[in-house]
């Protein structure tokens, strides 16, 4: 099965701070993309023109994202750690208008911060397994990768 999350009502964040929060833990390995993300709308193929996400590959490693449209040679999808099972992981990501930034974090510390381009808004949560924008029933079922109390903020 594939899932995800897709708007947030209520999020657009055009200046200062956009940021996520949350709670990650694999049980065993599943071998599938896991991630969540913040991201803004677009024309892209999966209705997305910004990701900045943070989540599990499908080799069983961690890594932080960032794609700004599909297919362009800026795009990252980057492994910084091996993925440990049963230990609860705290993922954090900010976006910085001010400066251009997206900085990502694991248990409060900073993995990495990349300038960005032209990311003219905020305005979407997103939480994806397997592959972004590919939704629909599929032969694995559930699996044992969970979120837990996520945040997402303006600040």
């Amino acid at each position: 099965m594939k899932t995800g999350i897709r708007p947030f009502e209520n999020l657009s964040v055009e200046d200062s701070v956009a940021g996520l929060q949350f709670y990650f833990l694999a049980k065993k390995s599943e071998h599938i993309p896991f991630f969540a993300a913040l991201g803004s709308g677009g024309s892209e193929w999966n209705g997305l023109k910004v990701i900045l996400g943070i989540g599990a590959t499908a080799n069983d490693s961690l890594q932080f994202i960032y794609e700004w449209q599909t297919n362009q040679p800026e795009n990252l999808h980057t492994g910084f750690a091996a993925l440990q099972y049963d230990i609860w992981y705290k993922f954090r990501i900010e976006c910085n208008f001010t400066d251009t930034t997206a900085s990502y974090f694991m248990n409060d510390s900073l993995i990495h911060t990349l300038k960005t381009i032209d990311i003219l808004s905020i305005n979407r949560f997103i939480v994806m397994r397997d592959s972004v924008g590919a939704q629909g029933p599929g032969p694995d079922g559930p699996k044992e990768y969970y979120l837990d109390d996520y945040a997402v903020y303006k600040r």
